[in-house]
């Protein structure tokens, strides 16, 4: 069952949050994005087959990108602005996040984790969270570029290992409560 986020939910140390100014733990970081210098750059093939990167401040000046594939990290730490999404945590956590278009179609997705390695490479804020960012080179699926319209973004964010039990068949499941979906949308203006 998804839920729209419409309060916080605090589970097993992430907390998401709807895209309000004020909120404080899962926000959309640009919720409207106008494309400035177009996506004619050429990019590296893992760009292509991955247009999602993961960037945290590693100090208050310096980010670090936490999943790019070697040679793709000044792609996605350059001052641009994509459609990027935040998530504040104190542990690791799994992700799965797609994004369609307002029609329902689909159009990207990206999954993977966020090891307690990746999280201590970050700098806390005062209550100890630390702020993910996660970064959406517009492109489909088809590795085209993504129009220009309004994006439904949809995702579940599993913290562990507290989020996470042993299965019946000694397999890891989440545990009964752990899962937090993510429902938000945004807006893209692609300029050609």
């Amino acid at each position: 069952m998804v839920r729209n986020v419409a309060a916080l939910l605090l589970v097993a140390g992430v907390v998401l949050a709807r895209s309000q100014p004020d909120s404080e733990f899962i926000t959309l970081v640009n919720p409207l994005v106008l494309e400035r210098n177009g996506l004619s750059e050429t990019y590296p093939e893992p760009v292509f087959a991955n247009p999602f990167a993961v960037v945290g401040n590693q100090t208050k000046s310096a980010s670090i990108c936490l999943d790019c594939k070697s040679g793709t990290e000044n792609v996605f730490l350059q001052s641009k602005l994509y459609p990027e999404w935040a998530v504040r945590s104190k542990y690791g956590f799994r992700y799965n996040f797609q994004v369609f278009d307002n029609l329902g179609q689909f159009v990207s997705k990206t999954s993977g984790e966020i090891t307690p390695e990746m999280i201590l490479k970050l700098q806390p804020d005062a209550t100890g969270y630390k702020t993910l960012r996660f970064r959406w080179l517009p492109m489909t699926k088809d590795r085209t570029k993504a129009g220009t319209g309004v994006y439904v973004l949809k995702g579940k964010v599993i913290p562990f290992p507290d989020g996470m039990r042993a299965g019946a068949q000694g397999d890891v499941a989440p545990r009964e409560g752990a899962v937090s979906n993510v429902l938000l949308s945004f807006g893209y203006l692609r300029q050609k």
